[in-house]
């Protein structure tokens, strides 16, 4: 008989965990994303190590929505995460201020709303804002944003 291990057990990384930072590479450029003073790599190194998301059962717009609401997490939070680090086994759909609206005959559900209203938020809006191409609703009324739309 084999004795049990102490040490701990490890899983490979899944294949979408494995080719995540080429999907967000469609949306930011690689330079940025490889780039460790950025947001966007804040957000790629929390989806790889921190995110319980099982990206293997997501559909990629999906993903890739969630991503640009992470951006904004660390963007507009002085590169802390606030919004996902305390949602972590939510889909964004369900996290605070972030709407969706199921899309007819399909399995994908798509951001619609961000009311992130005053939230003592600052800093510039990220260009990934424009992945949630179903927003409608953007409120980030009463914080201190740079940046257009």
């Amino acid at each position: 008989t084999l004795a049990p291990s102490l040490a701990p057990v490890t899983s490979a990384p899944t294949a979408a965990l494995v080719n995540l930072p080429t999907l967000l590479a469609t949306v930011t450029p690689t330079a940025i994303l490889e780039d460790p003073s950025t947001f966007q790599n804040q957000a790629l190194n929390w989806m790889l190590n921190n995110d319980v998301l099982p990206y293997d059962n997501v559909p990629q717009v999906e993903i890739l929505e969630r991503y640009a609401v992470v951006v904004m997490d660390f963007a507009l939070h002085d590169g802390e995460s606030r919004v996902a680090n305390n949602n972590l086994f939510l889909p964004a759909c369900g996290w605070p201020g972030v709407t969706c609206m199921d899309v007819v005959d399909s399995n994908i559900s798509r951001i619609t709303q961000i009311n992130w209203a005053r939230m003592n938020l600052n800093g510039v809006l990220p260009t990934e804002v424009a992945v949630l191409e179903d927003l409608v609703t953007l409120d980030l009324a009463e914080n201190d944003i740079e940046g257009t739309l």
